[in-house]
Parts: structure tokens; C-alpha cells; sequence
């Protein structure tokens, strides 16, 4: 099992993850993320969300890796509007 940070490396090298399917997706995706994330950089969130054909977003702002926790109120209001 790769620890996160070779999980990481290795998609990022095109040997793992789901990258090139992601344009092939048919499903509407809700992608979140705080802006001040430094573990996964907003930038990676934002090339996944280019590849989907249908991605909704939604940006934390003044929050880091942990906005599910920063803003739980709103990521839960998030989340019930997209599934709603």
C-alpha cells in the first residue's frame, strides 16, 4: 500500500490513478476544496475539475486540507444543494 505522499508521486508520474478516465465520467461530481490547502495545492483540484465533463465546485475560503472540518456547516449545505 502506498503512503500518501507516493500515492501522490505516483499519479502525478501517469503510472497511478484515474486521470485519463476522468473525461469519461457521465456522472455530475461536486468537487471541494480550501484554498489554502498545502498538502494537495487548489491547483490539482482545479485540473480534476477541468476534466470533468460535469463538475460542480465549490472553494473554501481561509481554509486548508481540513475545510470539511473548518466549514462543516457549509461543505454539509454544499454537499445536500448538489445531492438535492
Amino acid at each position: 500500500m502506498l503512503d500518501g505522499a507516493e500515492s501522490r508521486r505516483s499519479r502525478a508520474r501517469g503510472s497511478g490513478g484515474v486521470y485519463n478516465d476522468l473525461s469519461k465520467l457521465k456522472q455530475h461530481v461536486l468537487v471541494m476544496w480550501g484554498n489554502l490547502d498545502i498538502i494537495d495545492p487548489p491547483a490539482n483540484d482545479r485540473t480534476i475539475a477541468k476534466r470533468l465533463k460535469h463538475a460542480t465546485t465549490r472553494v473554501f475560503s481561509g481554509a486548508g486540507h481540513a475545510f470539511l472540518f473548518q466549514d462543516a456547516l457549509q461543505v454539509g449545505q454544499t454537499a445536500d444543494a448538489f445531492l438535492g
